[in-house]
């Protein structure tokens, strides 16, 4: 039993000072990013690495693509890469590959490596701002980096307010933030909580001022089966689907244009365009609205419908429009249309989607994509409930831009000059919308007209006032105003300017332009001029640029 005791005792203290097997680390990663006047990013990257056994040294490689929300790659430009190591690049799997060290030598312990390198086309640029949204360590490293900081310098001194922070922790995709963020004395400061573990990262998101640097995009890339060769490759590939191509390539662009000719055209209406129409059509009792008269104009619901339709409801006494600082809009609410039965049911939900349960809200920073989208898909329902169009305008188009989309990927080009051209003409008007639509033709000659005489209709306010709306969604506005510029007319009740000058009917057109341009940029904010998003919305980690991975070789 003593010598049982004993061995038990042997073999406890034995496994208690087995040493323990330890393996590599990144004791610190430090990224600092000197954002220049040109656009371009110049990076120092220091990594303190720890080998538990010899090895040569590391590897760090840095991917060059991008790719936008809409699936489109652009590519960076890595230039200038300096390593206080011997080292080599590579490319590989759309990466630049760092190997850091030599082959007949090794190396164990802590090792410093600083890595600095240029980058072109790493910022994103927004209506609103500019913004450096960036994967600092990546998220494909084979140990786990215990300590991570970043930091990123501005050209110019910026206020603070004028600063946006975010970042990111974890795998891709994560939206934890175990992470500290700062700005101070011009330079923004990152630092993770925690250390990260193999496939975890630190993504920072940073926003400034617009106009403080250049302007320098990525370069759009197309992958080698994208290019025309790569197409023509898949072709040859695809000859057993012989059968597919000849309708693809051939049978189907000619039905298209047979299609277009049989059904796709506008049938003879019965009212012809007139040089004047002094009023919005009439469908029985229903008056067209602008947003409605835009749309079967030309077929299409864009900005200027959503713009009439504001101006339309704030002169109807929904709202008022007041402009507090120059291309700053606000909107008070006055009285309610939850009840109204003189309102539309898509001009409820416009409503709706703007003020929500506030009685005033401020339109710049408002994202109104939600409620411009909205409003054109219920105007596209309503042209054809009111019988104007046989089937919804933007449906048909949308369908002939899938199929152009597909004839570009796969070389046809006579099906994508027929998509384009026959496809996108196929929405056609009813023989009441080609009635109505030359009605509303004769309003928008109308409108253009400087016809003095008809001066005595001119003096009236209402007349002004209502058919300003149709000559916004006509995009004639200033030429409607001009026409009112010397009378006499009052301040509208439903608009506040901020010049504070005497009212005239130019002022107010060039006022609400500005207000025009100011709600689009708010409609286009959340997306950059290349089709990126912002990481202030829907960011996460592995999100943006850069990124990629290392380890030990």
């Amino acid at each position: 039993m003593r010598r049982l005791i004993l061995a038990v005792y042997l073999c406890f203290f034995a496994f208690l000072f087995v040493p323990q097997v330890l393996a590599d680390s990144v004791i610190n990663f430090q990224a600092d990013y000197l954002i220049n006047q040109d656009g371009t990013i110049l990076v120092k990257e220091k990594i303190i690495y720890d080998f538990t056994e010899p090895r040569h040294g590391i590897y760090r490689q840095i991917p060059y693509l991008k790719i936008n929300q809409e699936g489109k790659q652009f590519k960076l430009d890595l230039i200038d890469f300096k390593v206080n190591y011997p080292f080599t690049t590579s490319i590989e799997n759309n990466q630049i590959k760092l190997k850091i060290g030599e082959a007949d030598k090794t190396l164990i312990g802590r090792q410093t490596y600083i890595i600095e390198y240029l980058i072109k086309g790493g910022l994103t640029y927004f209506s609103d701002h500019d913004e450096l949204y960036w994967n600092v360590t990546g998220l494909e490293w084979e140990v786990p980096i215990l300590s991570t900081q970043a930091n990123i310098h501005l050209p110019k001194a910026v206020e603070d307010r004028q600063i946006k922070l975010q970042c990111f922790t974890g795998p891709k995709g994560s939206t934890q933030a175990l992470c500290d963020q700062g700005f101070s004395q011009n330079q923004a400061q990152f630092q993770s909580q925690i250390p990260l573990s193999p496939g975890s990262g630190l993504t920072i998101v940073f926003g400034f001022p617009k106009d403080l640097v250049a302007v320098l995009e990525p370069v759009s890339y197309t992958p080698f089966w994208q290019t025309g060769l790569g197409k023509v490759i898949k072709t040859i590939l695809a000859v057993s689907f012989l059968l597919a191509i000849v309708f693809w390539y051939l049978a189907y662009p000619v039905w298209i244009i047979i299609k277009w000719f049989r059904v796709g055209r506008d049938p003879k209406g019965i009212i012809g365009e007139a040089s004047a129409w002094f009023s919005p059509p009439k469908i029985g009792k229903h008056e067209l609205t602008p947003g409605e008269a835009g749309t079967l104009i030309d077929e299409k619901a864009s900005f200027r419908e959503l713009f009439g339709t504001i101006v339309d409801l704030a002169r109807r006494g929904y709202f008022v429009i007041q402009e507090r600082a120059k291309n700053d809009l606000y909107f008070i609410r006055r009285k309610n249309w939850s009840k109204d039965k003189n309102i539309q049911d898509y001009e409820k939900e416009l409503l709706n989607s703007l003020f929500g349960s506030k009685t005033e809200i401020r339109i710049k920073g408002k994202k109104m994509l939600s409620a411009y989208s909205q409003l054109c898909e219920s105007l596209y329902q309503t042209v054809v409930h009111l019988q104007l169009f046989p089937q919804n305008p933007s449906s048909i188009r949308i369908f002939y831009g899938v199929i152009a989309a597909l004839a570009m990927s796969s070389a046809n080009l006579f099906l994508l000059v027929v998509a384009l051209i026959f496809g996108m003409a196929m929405p056609k008007k009813t023989a009441l919308g080609v009635d109505t639509a030359n009605m509303v033709k004769s309003l928008r000659n109308f409108l253009i007209s400087q016809d003095r005489q008809l001066a005595f209709q001119a003096q009236k306010q209402l007349l002004f006032e209502k058919l300003l709306p149709y000559a916004i969604v006509f995009g004639v506005e200033k030429i409607w105003a001009k026409r009112f510029a010397e009378f006499d007319l009052k301040t509208p009740d439903w608009y506040e300017s901020q010049t504070g000058t005497r009212f005239n009917t130019l002022v107010l057109a060039n006022s609400l332009g500005r207000s025009f341009n100011t709600m689009t940029s708010s409609m286009t904010t959340t997306s950059s001029s290349s089709g990126f998003s912002s990481g202030f919305s829907g960011g996460s980690s592995g999100g943006g640029g850069g990124g990629g991975g290392g380890g030990s070789w």
